[in-house]
């Protein structure tokens, strides 16, 4: 399994810098784009090809902050989809009480932008405690609440 942060030279955590992940991935662009390998052999070609890949799929993933978290657990080795601890079933009731009032109101903008304003809030929030869990290395503690993070997730892809 390739560890994307080491790509970028970057130390696994959650807090990036974003503007400097951007030039990274731009000068390693440069330098391993698959156009720069016109002429040489096929292996060659290939091995462009397949590093021009791999810092595509590296910078998406440290960009977007679920897909960040999971292969920061996956460094880890903790296979997230496999984990068999349930989410809360209160948090599952309320979520689901939530997706409810979102297809009963798709057209009352006034309910969809309240109820979107407090997915993006609660996102926020679980986001931070999160990666505050995962900067202290807490991994264990913060995978019941990544867990829920991405159920949040779909609920905020559901509205926008």
């Amino acid at each position: 399994m390739e560890n994307y942060f080491y790509i970028f030279n970057l130390k696994p955590t959650c807090n990036i810098d974003l503007i400097k992940l951007k030039q990274l991935y731009q000068d390693l662009q440069k330098k391993y784009h698959p156009d720069n390998y016109a002429t040489s052999t096929d292996e060659t070609k290939q091995k462009a090809v397949h590093n021009s890949s791999l810092i595509n799929i590296a910078y998406k993933t440290l960009n977007t902050p679920i897909l960040k978290i999971n292969h920061i657990f996956e460094i880890q080795g903790i296979d997230v989809k496999n984990d068999k601890n349930p989410i809360d079933i209160e948090f599952l009731s309320q979520h689901i009480t939530l997706q409810d009032q979102i297809s009963s109101s798709k057209k009352n903008a006034t309910t969809i932008n309240a109820i979107k304003n407090k997915i993006n809030t609660e996102y926020d929030e679980y986001l931070n405690n999160i990666c505050t869990l995962i900067a202290k290395k807490e991994y264990y503690k913060s995978l019941s609440l990544f867990k829920e993070l991405q159920f949040i997730d779909k609920i905020k892809k559901q509205l926008h």
